[in-house]
């Protein structure tokens, strides 16, 4: 799923994420500052454990393709971490980064270029000089072209070169970008934080650089995702000014025709798809009572919801596992007085198999491409990576 568009405010604020806290089991240093796991964490079933290391606040977190590294961006400040061979290493550059499909490289952007690196390593191993200040990077599927996003436009340009193929303007320095699966189209959602509404969701041909529709539904798109197989689009929407109803969506992809839509009471906040496709979820803001929030799912095909899971407070994020056997949400109100929690809920057994308290809500998830880990991301609290069971209940 796409994180960008609900870390607008996010991004805005001071959330820390600090390695090195309780009782460790040591690993050597490799090329960057020493890791550990903590061991107190190791006892309980679901859970193995929690990767722990240098202090750091983080706005944005991104794992590579083939999970061995996870690249964190705060303040200013970039940091690859080798999740298996336990080392960390900081980078020159800011905003946010993008890993290479083969994962061998990340590539971040600083003020006129941009400079990859490489994975294995951390070592630069070139740079490219563009005329604007990239602050989101993203690869094309095939790794041949980079979207990359300033303060006023979106490019997509040749990786090798950084020449301009397309030029898009009018979007902000917020705004979400993302390549369908097959690399035919390119979407971007104009988002503006606070009470303004989204302009529209943009997509767009990669073949000609043409806008091919444009979804305008008159309310702030607060996220946005393409199904697996690049049919569907979700959209996730709540309508200003006190957000007290919103929608969710599912697009044809090909023509930006609603197949299905659902009204919710509170904004909509989020969504994934299913590893197959088969399943969407949205998390809201408030529930239907109007306090809290829920995590929906329903069936694509048939637009019948599936589950329902209500919870005191806002579910700000839903992410599928990557075998797709279970449904993580982030929940909590944010403010430095609420606390939140990171819920796992078994698909298979319909019930909750694990519940991770944070004294601070929990803004964001990501499970990585193998499962293996899960990225948690807290207002104003230290965030963690938790080595997950490789059989989940």
């Amino acid at each position: 799923m796409n994180h960008a568009l609900k870390l607008t405010l996010v991004l805005l604020l001071p959330l820390f994420f600090c390695f090195g806290c309780g009782k460790s089991v040591q690993s050597p240093v490799v090329n960057g500052v020493n890791m550990h796991v903590d061991a107190e964490a190791q006892n309980g079933h679901f859970i193995k454990g929690r990767l722990v290391g240098q202090e750091s606040s983080m706005y944005f977190r991104t794992f590579a393709p083939d999970s061995s590294v996870v690249a964190n961006s705060s303040y200013g400040k970039l940091r690859l971490m080798a999740l298996e061979r336990r080392w960390e290493q900081n980078l020159d550059g800011s905003g946010i980064p993008a890993f290479s499909p083969d994962s061998k490289q990340v590539v971040v952007g600083s003020e006129g270029g941009l400079t990859f690196y490489s994975v294995q390593d951390g070592n630069e191993s070139r740079r490219l000089k563009v005329p604007f200040h990239p602050i989101a990077l993203k690869y094309s599927p095939d790794g041949t072209k980079l979207a990359v996003r300033d303060k006023e436009s979106v490019r997509i340009i040749d990786e090798e070169s950084g020449a301009v193929q397309y030029l898009f303007e009018g979007y902000n320095a917020w705004d979400t970008m993302l390549f369908s699966p097959d690399q035919s189209q390119f979407l971007v959602c104009r988002h503006v934080a606070g009470i303004v509404p989204a302009k529209s969701l943009d997509v767009y041909s990669m073949s000609t650089g043409r806008k091919i529709y444009e979804f305008s539904p008159k309310v702030s798109i607060r996220d946005a995702s393409y199904s697996p197989d690049g049919r569907f689009i979700s959209v996730a929407t709540v309508a200003p000014p006190f957000q007290v109803q919103g929608t969710a969506y599912v697009l044809d992809a090909a023509t930006g025709n609603v197949v299905h839509e659902w009204k919710v009471t509170g904004g909509v906040s989020s969504t994934a798809f299913s590893p197959d496709g088969q399943l969407v979820a949205f998390g809201t803001n408030e529930g239907d009572l109007g306090v809290g929030g829920a995590a929906w799912v329903y069936n694509v095909s048939s637009g019948m919801r599936n589950y329902r899971m209500d919870y005191s407070s806002s579910v700000n994020d839903v992410q599928f596992s990557p075998d797709g056997s279970l449904l993580a949400m982030a929940v909590g109100d944010g403010g430095f007085w609420n606390s939140g929690a990171t819920v796992f809920y078994s698909l298979t057994n319909d019930s909750v198999v694990y519940s991770n308290p944070s004294n601070k809500a929990v803004h964001s998830i990501e499970f990585s491409p193998d499962g293996k880990y899960l990225a948690i991301s807290s207002y104003f609290e230290r965030g963690e990576i938790l080595i997950l069971e490789q059989e989940t209940p």
